[in-house]
């Protein structure tokens, strides 16, 4: 009796220490093209909800709403955007540029305990859903974008 309690304390406190809870999402795409086509979300947890509900917020240049997703989702998310490749997407002389005539950029960051992170991608398009260095990029964008009901294609 004493070892199965003890099994179902180590798996909860485990999981617990070893999910990776962000404080805050904030994602933010634009077009240099288009005037007025930024669109920005944010995705944050609530402070003493006891059901777990992240308030999401969309703004771009005709619409701004807010709306709660579950706390599944949102780690579906943070799982994603900890699995982006950081010498690939972190805005660096080490990160890859390509070269697009009407692309696309797409920045998530992240804070997690007092500290900020960003993650940069110019010129996203459907081709970085197969690119071994982008595809997390994408799959993350597209997983914020989906909590909004808009697509990745939305973007470009």
């Amino acid at each position: 009796m004493i070892s199965k309690f003890t099994a179902i304390l180590i798996f909860l406190c485990g999981n617990h220490f070893f999910s990776q809870k962000f404080d805050k999402i904030e994602f933010e795409s634009y077009n240099s093209l288009i005037i007025g086509n930024k669109i920005n979300i944010f995705l944050e947890p609530l402070k003493n909800n006891k059901k777990g509900k992240v308030k999401v917020h969309f703004q771009d240049k005709n619409n701004s709403f807010v709306k709660k997703i579950s706390k599944t989702e949102y780690n579906e998310i943070s799982n994603n955007i900890l699995k982006i490749k950081e010498k690939t997407c972190v805005q660096s002389k080490d990160s890859i540029k390509t070269r697009c005539i009407d692309g696309s950029d797409a920045l998530i960051t992240i804070f997690q305990n007092n500290t900020k992170k960003q993650y940069y991608i110019d010129c996203l398009s459907e081709k970085d859903r197969f690119d071994k260095n982008r595809m997390d990029f994408w799959n993350s964008t597209k997983l914020i974008l989906n909590t909004v009901k808009m697509k990745n294609e939305d973007l470009y």
